[in-house]
């Protein structure tokens, strides 16, 4: 039996488009992340369809 664990947010984060992150910076990154708001936006319809089938 195949089995999948899927990890998905609430909703996307309101942060600014950032590229690459340095091993130095990713804590900074992730602090930012975890402090940031999750913006309102309609839930994508490929996360309702994996949503739908989780069992």
């Amino acid at each position: 039996m195949n089995r999948e664990i899927i990890l998905m947010r609430h909703g996307r984060p309101n942060l600014a488009p950032g590229g690459k992150v340095s091993a130095l910076d990713m804590k900074c990154w992730i602090e930012q992340y975890e402090l940031s708001e999750i913006v309102e936006h309609p839930v994508p319809v490929a996360s309702m369809g994996l949503a739908a089938t989780a069992k």
